[in-house]
């Protein structure tokens, strides 16, 4: 199955990549193979039941204070 996903997001990537490599822009194109490439480790990684590191876990606990506060304030009327 990971061979799957990861022939899916070649062939996606090479679609889209193609203007740029046409148009010759190399900053963009090094920018989205590197976003191409993280996103593929991720879905490996969780495919293979790991458990990869999560953004969104970090940003829950910056914001769970502010949001916490907002929906006791919202909800107190």
């Amino acid at each position: 199955m990971i061979y799957l996903y990861i022939l899916a997001i070649l062939i996606l990537a090479s679609i889209e990549g193609r203007p740029l490599v046409r148009d010759q822009r190399w900053t963009e194109l090094a920018i989205f193979s590197g976003l191409i490439v993280s996103g593929a480790v991720i879905i490996a990684v969780d495919t293979l039941v790991f458990d990869p590191p999560r953004v969104s876990a970090l940003i829950d606990l910056i914001f769970r204070p502010y949001t916490s506060f907002i929906r006791s304030l919202l909800t107190s009327f």
